[in-house]
């Protein structure tokens, strides 16, 4: 949702007391969206750790718990969709508390969902990272794997005698 950095439009014929309603329960949403959004953020500092640990199985586990934090996120979005479609009406009923309540948490939901998606990345390119050392090291065994292969079935061959006695 974008900051409704314009709290003062001039108010459509809405009736005013649903409008306040409406300002009320945005912000409830708006703050319920924030904890979410803080919720998520804790579980991306947690899986951060788990990528520079390697703990695949414990990671997994993590990525579940945060898929059904980003599915509530997307059902609050689809809650807060008739308010920002109204957007202008409702802020022209807000007080300046109220605008300044609202802007505050949209910013700091802003600025979380930017911190989660610049870790994100760090985290990808960690992964990347460790998905070409672990690429490396699996060729290098099979290399290594193949010549002590080559080695071995040199050793059970048998040898041409080349210093045979003519005799017998």
């Amino acid at each position: 949702m974008t900051r409704p950095d314009d709290c003062t439009s001039p108010p459509v014929n809405q009736n005013p007391s649903s409008l306040a309603d409406d300002a009320d329960a945005l912000s409830q949403l708006i703050a319920q969206q924030l904890k979410l959004y803080n919720a998520l953020s804790t579980l991306v500092d947690q899986q951060h750790e788990l990528v520079d640990q390697g703990a695949a199985d414990q990671l997994l586990a993590l990525l579940g718990k945060r898929q059904r934090i980003v599915d509530d996120l997307a059902m609050m979005d689809s809650d807060l969709s008739p308010y920002k479609a109204r957007w202008p009406q409702i802020a022209a009923e807000l007080n300046q508390a109220q605008c300044d309540s609202i802007n505050s948490m949209l910013e700091q939901a802003r600025d979380l969902l930017n911190g989660i998606i610049d870790r994100d990345n760090q985290d990808r390119q960690t992964l990347q990272t460790q998905k070409s050392r672990v690429g490396d090291e699996l060729s290098r065994v099979t290399h290594s794997g193949a010549a002590r292969q080559a080695y071995q079935s040199s050793e059970q061959r048998p040898a041409d005698n080349v210093c045979t006695n003519q005799q017998g």
